[in-house]
């Protein structure tokens, strides 16, 4: 039982402290802008990025070496859409 708490306490801080850098990483996004278009083409790959993530991760159950990599890049793509997303559309 000792054990099962321990786990679960590490976890839920080990996910606070995730939620507070990614709130830290976004409010400094915000501090830049960037062109509409270039937003624009980021949404236009978040979509395809979207699909081609499931189906690479479709493969990567089968073949489980592909597995660290499948989350390695979603994350990182993570942290660019959500730079993107919160920085200001610069006024042309």
């Amino acid at each position: 039982m000792e054990n099962w708490f321990v786990t679960a306490a590490m976890e839920f801080g080990i996910v606070v402290i995730g939620l507070i850098l990614f709130g830290k990483f976004c409010s400094w996004s915000k501090k830049f802008s960037l062109p509409g278009k270039l937003k624009l083409w980021t949404y236009i790959l978040l979509g395809l990025g979207v699909i081609g993530f499931n189906v690479w991760y479709k493969i990567a159950e089968k073949d489980v070496t592909q597995m660290p990599t499948v989350l390695v890049v979603s994350l990182v793509f993570v942290i660019f859409f959500s730079f993107v997303l919160m920085a200001e559309t610069k006024q042309e």
